[in-house]
């Protein structure tokens, strides 16, 4: 495809999944010392529930003594561990991973003794965290918030070595997997989070990402984003001001972010922040019906040839390229698992439609 920046996001890249309870909420403190004394990540803020009633959430991560709270790395390997549920299909919790300098590769970290130290660490962070939900964590079976909801992330890490190999296996909560099974997931650009190094970043990209899907922009209260994300409430109002903006004008470089803005809200007195989207059309050169044919010699390099190209240039100008993008990255992962029963082109018109509607509300 031919893009005006290098740096540009293009869905189906390189995706992994991410469950979307642990992508709204906060899994880690950003800064890279603690805050003094402190034993808990904790969110609080209003929610709506089914029934259109308002009540107080709660989010609480905790962790062990012995091997404390996750520090932003440990998302770092959920999400590779992510990765690899995604690419087995999904079809157990029970995940076992024979090759750990692909998973280091994988999540961009050297591949030294240093790093397998690295990973045996966080590893056991991530086993030893308990999260206390209440009226926050989303059950997408009864499409409302749980009252209660006290659960881990993984419920079983083994290491072993075989001759020279070492083997990693893990098991994930019922909790968590319930969710997955649920389909309260969504995709991940893998390349582009893993190409960024800071990780307010990191953060910001993950949260954003569950609101672009149905969304041109999103905005929200600045210290709210702040509790969302990790960053620490007891920071002054400009300091967290400083840090978004950090990672907003990163984000906007890599192509993920069209610009942002900061607002005071003259009723409240409080700072708003206003993000909003790039359009993967606006990175690509040419005339309208060239970025159209574009996009249809990206989705013919992914599935073949098509017998009405009209049809798909149609689809093509009624639904955003997200929708088209997320179609072609599950064909292609479907194709590496050879997990595809009819065609390429088949399992991609079925996939076009399911994201369209479900994405976008749009049927054709």
């Amino acid at each position: 495809m031919k893009t005006k920046n290098k740096s540009m996001v293009i869905p189906g890249e390189n995706i992994t999944k991410d469950e979307m309870n642990l992508a709204e909420y906060p899994l880690s403190f950003l800064s890279k010392r603690l805050p003094e004394g402190a034993k808990t990540i904790e969110w609080t803020g209003e929610v709506t529930l089914k029934d259109g009633r308002k009540t107080t959430g709660e989010w609480v991560v905790t962790g062990t003594d012995k091997y404390g709270l996750p520090t932003p790395s440990d998302r770092d390997v959920f999400l590779g561990l992510m990765y690899y549920w995604y690419k087995n299909g999904l079809k157990d919790r029970e995940l076992e991973i024979g090759n750990m300098n692909e998973f280091l590769k994988f999540i961009k970290w050297t591949n030294d003794k240093r790093a397998y130290d690295r990973l045996k660490e966080s590893l056991e962070r991530l086993k030893g965290v308990t999260i206390f939900a209440r009226y926050s964590f989303w059950d997408n079976e009864i499409k409302d918030y749980l009252p209660l909801v006290a659960f881990s992330i993984l419920d079983e890490v083994i290491i072993k070595k075989e001759g020279r190999r070492y083997i990693l296996k893990v098991v994930a909560s019922r909790t968590l997997w319930k969710s997955i099974c649920d389909s309260y997931i969504k995709s991940l650009n893998a390349e582009f989070y893993f190409s960024l190094d800071n990780p307010t970043a990191k953060a910001l990209y993950t949260f954003l990402d569950k609101k672009r899907y149905r969304n041109k922009s999103f905005q929200i209260e600045l210290r709210a984003l702040a509790a969302k994300l990790g960053l620490s409430l007891k920071n002054p109002t400009y300091k967290i001001k400083q840090l978004i903006r950090k990672a907003s004008d990163i984000l906007v470089e890599g192509g993920f972010l069209d610009h942002y803005k900061f607002r005071i809200n003259k009723l409240t007195h409080t700072t708003i922040v206003i993000f909003v989207f790039r359009d993967i059309l606006d990175f690509l050169d040419g005339s309208e019906e060239e970025k159209i044919n574009l996009i249809l010699e990206d989705i013919k390099s992914y599935v073949g040839e098509l017998d009405n190209e009209s049809v798909i240039k149609n689809i093509i100008r009624r639904v955003s390229p997200e929708v088209i993008y997320r179609a072609l990255s599950e064909v292609k992962e479907a194709s590496l698992n050879g997990e595809i029963k009819t065609t390429k082109v088949q399992l991609f018109m079925y996939l076009l439609k399911k994201y369209a509607r479900e994405m976008e509300g749009i049927e054709f």
